[in-house]
């Protein structure tokens, strides 16, 4: 395999390269004996026609009289030197990088002027084209800049400041990691393993004094307890850091966002509120698209949330300004979207269309979750139309499907067969009780409208 990459790397070089690399293999740290020298001398002969032969032929011609073992033993050193000298070429793409290696190279050697000249000309380069953290960069060429001064035992005020720059760096990306597995742990309802996430955050928090660092150590807490205290400060820190990176925002909203999820998930309502506001934060920082994509999920709950606290007006504005950046695989669920919509604003025969139309889709046929909430929302249209024997005769093979799913939540099962007896007995003319806990919040949300009491959950 080697071999084959040596010839390959070979076969790039231009003739001045070539000669370069002539000097080159002379270099003591390459480690090159006298036979790979002549090797190399070689294969540096052979011009492109020759290198187009089969490569056993190439190997032949070059080692007539080596054993086998001592044949890869030269490969294998050539190589090593080969992958040195084009790792020093590619360097040369970055002017600013190799200027800080000559400047260790030089101090090393104790040539303090050529050091002091390549540091100098890197802290210029660097400075128009930074791909490094900013702030570890900014303490790395403030260190040097220190040590090269002439009294190197006098104290700086500033350098406290820049130490505590790179503390920082340090504990807020420890501290996303740790978010990241409490994040999992949690998703995925596994046990604490040896490692005490708690412990090393609580260490972080004593030992780094920084806004940011307390934040993300409130946004572990919120994760990994769930205490609505917590998620108050994350969002109030959100809310007050206008400065707040775009990589740190779109991590904190992630969060809180899941967060509201699951709350009004759970039933509390309040929460689409907070979703809301997420949403609105994002979309003035022009973060709302990801890649020119909008999530399912975010498009989903975001007309939810309008729903519950806006109305349909508010949710056909968001569908028709963002409907058209859903992913491909996932445009069907426009038509369900559009459906519930429609459903909400009295147009039952419209709603029954794109239901129909959503049926027909792949979407319907593999995703459980889509297809629960389609034929939930076609027995809706029928009750509003009064249409009951189509509820009465559907009802019972969408409880026993809802039953049979085993990827469902057993909350979710529950709430979903709950809603399903409460139209059926609505379609049987039977009177029924309902409690908010009891059922998803557009089922109870449809329910409390036919009933006649409020369309918003929270008001009831």
């Amino acid at each position: 395999m080697n071999a084959t990459k040596l010839l390959a790397l070979l076969k790039g070089l231009t003739l001045a390269e070539k000669r370069d690399l002539k000097v080159f293999a002379d270099l003591p740290s390459n480690r090159l004996m006298s036979r790979d020298k002549e090797a190399l001398a070689q294969l540096l002969s052979l011009n492109s026609q020759t290198l187009q032969k089969p490569e056993k032929v190439i190997w032949a011609n070059l080692f007539k009289q080596e054993s086998p073992a001592e044949q890869n033993r030269v490969k294998t050193r050539l190589f090593q030197m080969m992958e040195k000298y084009v790792a020093l070429q590619q360097l040369d793409q970055h002017a600013g990088l190799k200027l800080l290696l000559q400047t260790k190279f030089y101090e090393d050697r104790k040539i303090e002027k050529l050091a002091n000249l390549s540091f100098n000309r890197s802290k210029k380069v660097l400075g128009k084209e930074n791909d490094f953290d900013q702030k570890a960069f900014l303490f790395w060429i403030y260190q040097q800049a220190i040590l090269r001064e002439k009294d190197i035992r006098r104290m700086d005020e500033n350098m406290e400041a820049m130490e505590n720059c790179l503390d920082e760096f340090y504990a807020c990306n420890k501290l996303r990691i740790l978010c990241e597995k409490a994040n999992r742990r949690k998703i995925l309802k596994k046990a604490n393993s040896g490692r005490k996430l708690e412990e090393e955050v609580g260490f972080l928090k004593r030992h780094v004094q920084s806004d940011l660092v307390g934040a993300y150590c409130d946004l572990f807490q919120m994760i990994n307890g769930g205490s609505e205290t917590d998620f108050i400060k994350v969002k109030q820190f959100v809310d007050q850091e206008p400065k707040l990176r775009k990589v740190h925002l779109q991590e904190f909203i992630a969060y809180l966002m899941n967060y509201c999820i699951r709350k009004f998930n759970g039933g509390d309502f309040s929460f689409t509120r907070h979703y809301l506001d997420f949403i609105r934060k994002l979309e003035s920082k022009n973060l709302l698209l990801v890649g020119g994509i909008l999530g399912i999920g975010r498009l989903k709950n975001t007309i939810l949330s309008l729903q519950l606290n806006e109305g349909s007006k508010a949710a056909q504005t968001f569908l028709d300004t963002y409907g058209a950046f859903l992913d491909p695989k996932h445009k069907p669920y426009l038509l369900l979207a559009q459906a519930a919509i429609d459903l909400d604003q009295g147009k039952i025969d419209k709603a029954l269309e794109g239901i129909k139309e959503f049926q027909d889709s792949d979407v319907y046929l593999h995703d459980l979750y889509y297809k629960l909430t389609c034929d939930k929302l076609m027995l809706k249209c029928f009750y509003e139309k009064k249409d009951f024997p189509p509820i009465l005769k559907r009802v019972e093979s969408i409880k026993a499907f809802v039953r049979s799913r085993r990827r469902l939540p057993e909350d979710r099962i529950a709430k979903n067969v709950n809603f399903l007896t409460a139209i059926e007995r609505l379609a049987k003319n039977e009177k029924i009780s309902i409690e908010e806990h009891d059922f998803t919040i557009p089922d109870y949300r449809w329910l409390t409208k036919v009933l006649g009491g409020s369309s918003d959950p929270s008001t009831t």
